[in-house]
């Protein structure tokens, strides 16, 4: 039989591949502990998995998944953004300005119910996982970007000016 260590053993290969990372810990020594159902153990441990993928996108620079619909206004004094983000919290969000570029990046996280991540059917017409966007600005990014959810609708304002920007400049997401 292919067994579940084997299963197991290429999860944490694709773990690697994808972060660059080792696996997390197991819970216990053994991978398969003698007083659990097999089939549940490996659920549990791919469940597990996922939770910590889900999550690294931002921090690891995982490859997007998928590519959130964007809309951009440019007036005489701001520069409006909008990025289709529903389901997508708040806190699962990057926003980053770098000199002329502008980058949102952050997840979609897999629902969970009743505290588990057991689905035997998925749709993916509301894809999952990483995403990333970037809007490159002929001018310089000032100071002074606001980012706000609203109803899943993510609203950037960016004022336009003719200041050296900052190298670097973190957005909070409100």
């Amino acid at each position: 039989m292919v067994d579940i260590d084997t299963a197991i053993d290429r999860m944490e290969q694709l773990y690697r591949s994808l972060t660059g990372r080792e696996a997390p810990p197991r819970d216990s020594a053994s991978p398969l502990p003698k007083d659990k159902d097999p089939a549940q153990h490996v659920s549990e441990q791919l469940d597990h998995l996922l939770e910590v993928l889900e999550k690294a996108p931002v921090s690891l620079g995982l490859v997007p998944t998928w590519t959130p619909r964007i809309s951009a206004w440019e007036g005489p004094k701001e520069a409006l953004i909008f990025i289709e983000l529903p389901g997508v919290p708040p806190e699962a969000i990057e926003v980053v300005s770098t000199r002329n570029v502008l980058t949102v990046t952050g997840y979609r996280p897999v629902p969970v119910s009743n505290g588990t991540r057991d689905y035997h059917i998925r749709a993916l017409e509301h894809p999952l996982g990483a995403f990333r966007r970037s809007v490159t600005f002929p001018a310089g990014i000032q100071e002074g970007i606001r980012a706000e959810m609203k109803n899943g609708l993510l609203e950037i304002r960016v004022p336009k000016g003719t200041k050296t920007p900052p190298l670097m400049q973190e957005i909070p997401v409100k």
